[in-house]
């Protein structure tokens, strides 16, 4: 058990954050019990940095395209990048826009495409 826990965090790449340590007693209270495991959520973690809560969801890292978006008026707070691979959703930032976690946390999960994203953002406007 111990080793299958450790060969998947070696293959997905760790991010010690308290969600993910969450995550990870889930997935093992389910495989001792034999439940069905909750679906894996993407790695997220935050901090606080220049006077703005930044929130990363996903694996920006994986990205093959970004996609900035700023609000109306120009500035970085409530600004968002997009990481795309292959035009799905990979992972995102977040900048002073905690509102939005759960809802990118879904689309990321998801795999959302880029203009389904880009639609929720508009109508959001």
């Amino acid at each position: 058990m111990t080793a299958q826990v450790a060969s998947s965090a070696r293959q997905r790449g760790c991010t010690e954050h308290w969600t993910s340590a969450r995550a990870q007693a889930a997935a093992i209270a389910a495989d001792i019990t034999g439940a069905e495991p909750a679906p894996e959520e993407p790695e997220y973690f935050w901090t606080d940095q220049f006077g703005l809560k930044i929130q990363i969801i996903g694996r920006p890292d994986r990205a093959d395209r970004t996609v900035l978006v700023r609000p109306p008026d120009g500035g970085v707070k409530k600004s968002i990048v997009l990481y795309l691979r292959d035009g799905r959703l990979a992972g995102c930032a977040l900048f002073s826009t905690a509102g939005l976690v759960g809802v990118f946390t879904a689309l990321v999960r998801d795999g959302a495409d880029e203009s389904t994203v880009l639609a929720l953002l508009e109508e959001r406007n």
